[in-house]
């Protein structure tokens, strides 16, 4: 059960207080009785660039939650481009994941607006292993979130519920501006020198044709619907044993799979994704059930270029804010760049 607080959301992880999470964990029906403290804890993750998120332990009078992980807005980002994103997260947790069985965390708050700031109060995890594990995915670690995402998008497959939502889609005309940045920043990528670009890169990177790009990229977008992630990459994913669970919904729209399945293959180790890359994606398809091989390995040729040049592009304007933030990113581009090398030779 979702809840409306009264109070106004925090305005940074610092201000969370026992008296609010009282207040919102009581609403939920999540907690019967009073927060008396609340003590800031580790919390394992990636980068948050567009929200600040804390782990907090919790001491109770009476029953419920005994730590829980709290989500809030950042100001820097909130001031450039608005609260659209953290709209589409509450949304998200009210109207679809309240509803139905999906492999999220428990949300006990969502709220969203102007009186209320942007909130979110969800279960904590505990001790379950979070993608940002540097080495990525293994490959039992791979074939669990595949199936956890083929019956996602199976379940969600032109379903009535998505019409009302934002569309993951692009023109080809958007796909050529996309493409013209990309060719832009790429240059400066290569000059700032925080990356390796090998010879192999470089050649796959002069090899890409802007119509192709821009042509593939509006096919993907109208060829298949479903619920879609739109942003799962490794710190997006956290293993509960053998239950991925998906967090950080912001981007969820309706769209192609293959958005989500490009992003999880970029978090596989590259050794694994080297061997087993075929059969990832075929164990994929059979469970989904939904897509023709060709078409599939087609779509996810196109979404895996648009997953490395978006990269790029945002490699090139990415500011470390610490040393954890910069081996996250090293880590993405070391599991990206084979991913993309891959399937460029396999297309040739």
């Amino acid at each position: 059960m979702l809840y409306d607080a009264h109070m106004h959301a925090p305005a940074d992880l610092d201000a969370v207080s026992a008296t609010w999470l009282t207040e919102v964990l009581s609403a939920s029906g999540a907690l019967r009785g009073v927060v008396r403290s609340v003590e800031p804890m580790t919390l394992g993750g990636g980068i948050a660039v567009t929200s600040r998120v804390g782990r907090f332990e919790l001491t109770i009078d009476g029953d419920g939650p005994r730590s829980v992980v709290v989500k809030v807005a950042n100001p820097a980002w909130t001031s450039k481009y608005g609260i659209s994103l953290y709209e589409r997260e509450v949304r998200f947790y009210r109207e679809i994941a309240a509803n139905h069985a999906l492999p999220v965390p428990l949300c006990f708050h969502a709220a969203c607006g102007a009186d209320e700031g942007f909130a979110l109060v969800l279960e904590d995890l505990g001790d379950a292993r979070p993608g940002i594990c540097l080495d990525g995915l293994g490959q039992a670690e791979s074939e669990c979130v595949l199936d956890a995402l083929a019956d996602m998008h199976r379940s969600w497959w032109e379903h009535d519920a998505l019409e009302a939502w934002p569309v993951k889609a692009h023109t080809t005309t958007q796909g050529h501006a996309i493409f013209d940045r990309f060719r832009e920043r790429w240059p400066r990528l290569v000059e700032q020198g925080r990356f390796v670009v090998s010879d192999a890169l470089a050649t796959a990177v002069e090899r890409m044709d802007a119509a192709r790009f821009a042509s593939g990229l509006a096919g993907v977008g109208t060829s298949a619907r479903t619920l879609i992630h739109s942003d799962l990459h490794a710190e997006n994913v956290i293993l509960d044993g053998r239950r991925p669970v998906f967090i950080d919904w912001q981007n969820a729209a309706a769209g192609h799979p293959v958005f989500d399945v490009a992003q999880v293959l970029g978090a596989v180790q590259p050794d694994v994704l080297a061997r087993e890359r075929r059969a990832l994606i075929e164990r994929y398809r059979a469970r989904l059930g939904m897509l023709d091989g060709a078409v599939l390995v087609a779509s996810l040729r196109a979404a895996v270029e648009w997953l490395f040049v978006g990269l790029a592009c945002w490699l090139v304007v990415f500011e470390e804010e610490n040393l954890r933030d910069a081996a996250t990113v090293q880590a993405h581009w070391a599991r990206i760049v084979p991913l993309f090398l891959g399937l460029d030779a396999a297309s040739a």
